[in-house]
């Protein structure tokens, strides 16, 4: 029996290890090669960054604590909301809301780290004219490993 808990605690170890090395959205290019440049200003507390097929550039914003976390496009310098009204809470000194942001097969999916659902919406109705919220979403709960 205590045999088969060794088996299993470090199967479980091996799996976390494989999966920590496999995650490439927080990889950075060396140090002294980056180019910064202001794109926008007024997000309210970015977090991730992504670009649809047509090049152009989407952050997610996790918001002030309140029902403001929400997706913008960036054009011309300017943030202009896309998905909006999604919640946002604080955590110390720091904000939670949305958090990773992903473009694939003509849809957007993003994580919403609060209520741990993974949402995705088709490129197509993304329209900072009519920016989308959480009841246009497509949802699916996702259950959460917490490693304190």
């Amino acid at each position: 029996m205590k045999t088969r808990s060794i088996v299993l605690n470090l199967a479980a170890f091996c799996t976390l290890v494989v999966f920590s090395l496999s995650c490439t959205d927080h990889e950075g290019p060396a140090p002294g090669t980056v180019r910064r440049e202001i794109v926008a200003k007024g997000l309210n507390t970015p977090l991730g960054l992504t670009f649809d097929p047509g090049g152009r550039l989407f952050v997610s914003e996790a918001g002030s604590g309140q029902f403001n976390s929400q997706i913008s496009i960036i054009e011309n310098n300017q943030a202009r909301p896309v998905i909006t009204g999604l919640l946002s809470a604080k955590d110390g000194p720091a904000f939670l809301g949305i958090t990773h942001l992903l473009f694939a097969n003509d849809s957007l999916y993003f994580l919403h780290g609060i209520n741990g659902m993974l949402y995705s919406v088709k490129a197509s109705e993304l329209n900072p004219a009519q920016p989308l919220g959480e009841q246009k979403l497509t949802s699916q709960f996702l259950r959460l490993l917490w490693i304190a």
